[in-house]
């Protein structure tokens, strides 16, 4: 019994397995640390005072509920794109079917408001 082969096959899926445990962690890792914005779910009075704060500096001629975005890695879109240039993490980004506008609640001040350009695919043909 001493002398007993091991299974090469038995081994090579356990190294198989262990390989692909850490490779499913790193992603998950990965994909959590890599978030640049982070949409937020707010309840009715967190988005109706976020709105007031903004109408102090801004008038908005919608109706329009906007998309309310978190900034979480302002470094990152800096590099993607000017817009972001002043921005800060903790910042909030508020995207209105044609402007966008940072927010910086901490200082209760705008940062940036410009324009949304939504690219038809017709225009691409």
């Amino acid at each position: 019994m001493a002398n007993a082969k091991k299974n090469p096959i038995r081994g090579k899926v356990g190294i198989v397995l262990i390989v692909m445990v850490i490779f499913v962690i790193a992603i998950f890792w990965i994909g959590s640390k890599g978030r640049t914005i982070e949409i937020q779910e707010s309840n009715n009075e967190e988005t109706e005072k976020l709105l007031a704060d903004i109408a102090k500096h801004i008038i908005i001629f919608s109706e329009e509920e906007p998309l309310i975005v978190s900034i979480n890695n302002a470094e990152e879109l800096k590099e993607q794109q000017l817009f972001f240039q002043n921005s800060q993490n903790g910042d909030i980004l508020l995207v209105y079917q044609d402007k966008a506008l940072i927010y910086r609640p901490q200082q209760d001040v705008l940062i940036n408001v410009g324009p949304v350009y939504i690219a038809n695919e017709e225009q691409n043909q």
